[in-house]
């Protein structure tokens, strides 16, 4: 699990590091005392699970504001707002904001802060290899199985499945950092299922529908090394035609 935690006051910030620093599914914690920071790391394509976003700052904005900001970029992330007046920000946290999945009173509670972490990993699992995306107002978790590939579109990204397609804000980048090992990228444009292709020839893939994909120089290299070790790895060598001679992979500008 991955969090953030954002707050102007940095011993809160050391507070709640400390606390999450001692929970073995927290793999990572990052400090934010500038929302403008983590807003832009966020949008270069950073991700967390959960973001603890205290409420108040003097930076003209409301954590809530800020909680807009963030599900905007990436709405799986799962907010827990932190007050010490709870009373006079529970109704606009619950009610105005994006969904919260927690509020803390400060000063901080770590068996609370815990509690909270413990529930949400539990969600998590529930999501556990699957993609998690919001699409026309609803949360869908998509079976990476069920995932041939990923095509960015300006601002939005488009997941094709065999029968469905889901179109959707969000970056590539970000995205892919969220999807199994069964996943390569061969252009800056495209991530693909790897148990979905059928054959390479030249700087093209073939999927297994007959759908082709243009793998770029840049990604040449290491999309053809991340296939070969995915397949030897999982026993999947006679399903697939790979060709590892120079003729047929690099043969093609």
């Amino acid at each position: 699990m991955k969090v953030a935690v954002c707050d102007e006051q940095p011993e809160m910030l050391h507070i709640l590091s400390d606390i999450l620093s001692e929970l073995p599914i927290v793999k990572k914690v990052e400090l934010y005392s500038d929302m403008d920071m983590c807003l832009g790391d966020l949008d270069e394509g950073n991700y967390y699970d959960v973001v603890f976003m205290d409420v108040d700052w003097k930076q003209g904005k409301t954590g809530i504001d800020y909680g807009k900001a963030i599900y905007k970029i990436t709405p799986y992330t799962k907010l827990i707002y932190i007050a010490a007046d709870v009373e006079k920000y529970i109704e606009s946290i619950f009610l105005d904001g994006p969904k919260a999945s927690g509020l803390l009173k400060k000063p901080i509670n770590g068996t609370q802060v815990k509690k909270y972490i413990v529930q949400l990993e539990g969600d998590l699992k529930k999501t556990e290899g699957r993609l998690l995306i919001h699409y026309k107002g609803s949360d869908i978790a998509i079976p990476f199985q069920d995932i041939m590939y990923l095509e960015s579109q300006l601002h939005k990204v488009n997941i094709v499945l065999q029968n469905k397609k889901y179109l959707c804000a969000g970056k590539l980048d970000e995205m892919g950092k969220r999807l199994g090992k069964q996943f390569v990228r061969c252009h800056k444009s495209y991530i693909v299922n790897m148990d979905y292709i059928h054959e390479f020839k030249g700087r093209k893939i073939y999927l297994k529908n007959g759908e082709e994909i243009a793998i770029s120089k840049a990604c040449f290299e290491t999309m053809k090394v991340g296939f070969a070790k995915y397949i030897l790895g999982e026993g999947k060598i006679n399903n697939c035609m790979y060709y590892f001679t120079q003729d047929k992979l690099g043969g093609e500008q």
